[in-house]
């Protein structure tokens, strides 16, 4: 399936940064479903910031 709207990586392009906000209900504060998931989204981003990083350092 062709999309248009899909485009080949390239390494060499600058990064498109946006925020990403994460909120859930206060009354799940200590929901350990919550605390699961917000981890696993931080983790996904900090293991892009430290991709760009090595590679910034091979450079």
């Amino acid at each position: 399936m062709n999309d248009p709207e899909l485009v080949a990586y390239d390494p060499e392009r600058p990064p498109h940064v946006i925020e990403v906000w994460m909120f859930y209900h206060e009354t799940r504060r200590d929901d350990p479903v919550i605390r699961n998931t917000v981890d696993f989204v931080l983790g996904c981003f900090e293991d892009i910031e430290t991709t760009r990083t090595e590679r910034a350092a091979a450079e």
